[in-house]
């Protein structure tokens, strides 16, 4: 069987452990797997970095090749060198970084649409792991679902939340996350937009043909109260 697996990266917390491992078995068990990573930290074999930024504009793409050389020459934040890397990126999307800053999450990722083309040959299932961490485009899930069999291990209550990872004693995920008391909780946002970034994601899973998974019966009784699952 030809297997995608999608996750922010190679190496870090449990998803990172998680989706490589599973990567690796299918190798061993003589599948064509793919691992396609946000940010290829680590050396992995058969993994590819997603290239959203092949798929930006001409502007965007020059003016943040030279936030990036900024970046590099930073040495801690708050120095010029990192102030400059966050203008000439603003500067690049404005659009892009206005909604951030106004408190959207940011799905602006290009290459997600494009995501089963980018493997030698098409895949027959689509593994989905974390999907936040400034990468993914959940907006293309649907059309991505529907052109192959998906599915989606949930690490954490993200895609339930108006952006938090964990609500810990919040309850707000189960009404629409009017307005959040927490936005500095991973993943944090700049201004509360909580209840347009969840009104967004549970559009986005009642309109998307995927299986989900979760580590946990604690976090599959999360998604059985949201009646996502139909």
């Amino acid at each position: 069987m030809r297997i995608t697996s999608v996750n922010a990266a190679v190496t870090g917390g449990g998803a990172e452990r998680v989706s490589r491992s599973l990567h690796e078995e299918y190798l061993a068990r003589g599948h064509e797997s793919w691992l396609l990573v946000g940010n290829r930290n680590a050396e992995c074999a058969s993994t590819l970095e997603i290239p959203n930024e092949r798929y930006r504009n001409p502007w965007a793409r020059s003016v943040r090749r030279v936030a990036a050389a900024a970046s590099r020459r930073n040495n801690v934040d708050g120095d010029a060198w990192w102030y400059t890397d966050r203008a000439l990126r603003a500067a690049a999307q404005p659009l892009r970084y206005s909604r951030v800053a106004r408190g959207h999450e940011d799905f602006d990722h290009p290459a997600t649409p494009h995501l089963l083309g980018l493997t030698p040959q098409p895949p027959e299932l689509l593994h989905l792991h974390n999907l936040h961490g400034s990468y993914f485009d959940i907006r293309a899930l649907p059309a991505l679902a529907d052109a192959v069999p998906t599915v989606m291990t949930m690490h954490d209550a993200w895609f339930l939340t108006g952006h938090c990872a964990h609500p810990f004693e919040c309850n707000g995920w189960l009404s629409g996350c009017e307005t959040c008391p927490h936005l500095d909780r991973y993943v944090p946002l700049y201004a509360d937009e909580s209840a347009a970034n969840f009104a967004l994601k549970r559009q986005v899973l009642r309109d998307s043909r995927v299986a989900i998974a979760t580590p946990s019966r604690w976090l599959m009784d999360m998604v059985e109260r949201t009646g996502v699952l139909g």
